[in-house]
């Protein structure tokens, strides 16, 4: 509950000047009301588009070592809650690709899933990658091929998937990873 309110009250100060013309907004009091009950019947709220929007950006903003974090106001947020399964998924990661790049240089962008439930004891959907494009490494006699901070992922893909690479078995170190997804534990 603290995290939320505490989140509550950065997120109307940097922005309930801009929000307080859009239609349907809430007063600090109104959403705080709102989210408390909430949280005391379901253990969890929902962000609004506007809040987890703000949150990334926040949370972007404030992240010391990463050098990019300048343009933490212009991430843009594609908001997939409402998808379910490992297909909706791959298809928002595309849709992620697609509009990430579209004007000729790339856009920050941020996807995000459905959350787990804080009651649940099982996690929310995955992405097992650590990005959506990555090159595979494999160990070659004369050491590693590819991009070496993959190359316990790839040996992963190869014990537990049966992945051997390119389909047409001629490795190289440009070798795009595939893509893993997992939409609910089981």
């Amino acid at each position: 509950m603290r995290e939320a309110l505490e989140f509550l009250e950065l997120y109307y100060k940097e922005r309930q000047a801009e929000m307080a013309k859009k239609e349907g907004f809430l007063s600090k009091s109104e959403r705080v009301d709102q989210v408390k009950t909430s949280i005391e019947t379901t253990g969890t709220y929902a962000h609004t588009f506007d809040e987890l929007q703000h949150g990334a950006r926040v949370a972007w903003r404030n992240a010391p070592k990463c050098s990019n974090r300048g343009y933490w106001a212009g991430l843009k947020l594609l908001d997939c809650r409402h998808v379910k399964s490992n297909e909706g998924m791959f298809d928002s990661c595309l849709k992620h690709l697609t509009q990430a790049m579209s004007t000729g240089s790339s856009e920050a962008f941020i996807t995000v899933f459905p959350p787990s439930h804080p009651r649940v004891k099982t996690s929310g959907p995955q992405i097992w990658n650590g990005q959506l494009l990555q090159y595979a490494a494999y160990q070659t006699k004369d050491g590693v091929m590819g991009d070496p901070a993959n190359l316990l992922f790839t040996e992963m893909l190869s014990s537990r998937f049966g992945w051997r690479g390119p389909k047409d078995g001629i490795r190289s170190e440009h070798d795009y990873l595939p893509l893993i997804i997992q939409s609910s534990p089981e």
